[in-house]
């Protein structure tokens, strides 16, 4: 079994990839959707404790039903993905691999404008957000380095 992390900026183009996957092959957790069902609202991050809480037991779920899975999240704070993959392997035996998608604050911001735009249910993330996520990003990519992954995909 295997797991996939994304790991990028809000607005560099997670989702839209994985629409492009083959939907048989993957169960896709996205803390986004938890969070919309929790608060009523996609970007309400009031309940985020109780979001992880809830994407840490889907998976434990799906990885029973011997299912992949995709994390559908910015993945940017070391401290969580590692927090996270460990709980995940003391409770299966499991493959991470990390999916990294390209830095582009600008272009980030322009989808994020253009899809709450075009009413699409998203998380209106602020560009402020959006340069914090930059910064964490760059800092990822010296972490993951020295993490205990040897899969990356770009």
């Amino acid at each position: 079994m295997k797991i996939i992390l994304t790991i990028g900026t809000s607005g560099s183009g997670k989702s839209h990839w994985i629409k492009t996957l083959p939907k048989e092959e993957y169960v896709i957790i996205s803390p986004d959707e938890i969070r919309k069902e929790l608060t009523g609202d996609i970007s309400n991050k009031t309940k985020d404790k109780e979001v992880y809480d809830e994407v840490y037991k889907r998976t434990i779920k799906f990885l029973k039903q011997n299912r992949n899975i995709i994390i559908d999240s910015t993945n940017l704070k070391k401290n969580q993905r590692r927090k996270f993959i460990t709980n995940v392997q003391l409770k299966a035996k499991v493959e991470f691999e990390y999916k990294l998608f390209e830095l582009n604050p600008k272009e980030a911001k322009r989808r994020i404008k253009a899809d709450i735009d075009a009413g699409i249910d998203r998380a209106n993330v602020p560009d402020e957000t959006i340069d914090r996520h930059a910064i964490l990003y760059k800092q990822m990519l010296e972490d993951i380095k020295q993490e205990p992954l040897t899969k990356f995909k770009q």
